[in-house]
């Protein structure tokens, strides 16, 4: 996405970044952090991220990128868009089994309520996006099974 942003004279929006353990074009890209819940536990900050993303007061632009999993909640008010995705959010879908089962018995109760909404929301917000390239094809095959594209 640096290199891309950099091509393209672009800012980049960002739940978090430490400028001291990324790269060093990072410094010269402007980067506009719109949050602070790096601080919370992870079931949280995965709810807080899709509400800061959606809610977020983004300024015109002729087009939106979107790379990654929690920023898709703002597509739908942001267009013409694209999505270029690394991968889709697994825990959701294929991974949700194999991560519930290394929990405790209150937390599985409390993962599978979350997965079931946190998955539900994502079909919704995937259904936003105007265009997407994945960057290999078995993402590709992936997100086709799992958005029904």
């Amino acid at each position: 996405m640096l290199n891309l942003a950099k091509a393209l004279n672009a800012d980049i929006f960002t739940s978090f970044i430490d400028y001291e353990k990324t790269f060093q074009d990072a410094k010269q890209a402007r980067i506009i952090q719109i949050s602070t819940t790096r601080k919370l536990p992870t079931p949280l900050i995965r709810n807080k991220l899709w509400k800061i993303f959606e809610k977020y007061s983004y300024p015109r632009y002729d087009f939106y990128i979107f790379s990654g999993v929690w920023c898709i909640s703002a597509a739908w008010r942001l267009h013409p868009n694209l999505l270029y995705l690394h991968t889709p959010p697994r825990h959701l879908y294929d991974l949700k089994e194999y991560n519930i089962s290394k929990m405790k018995p209150v937390q599985k109760q409390l993962a599978s309520f979350l997965i079931k909404k946190w998955a539900q929301k994502d079909q919704e917000y995937i259904k936003n996006i105007d265009q997407k390239i994945l960057w290999r094809w078995v993402i590709q095959k992936s997100l086709c099974n799992l958005y029904r594209l």
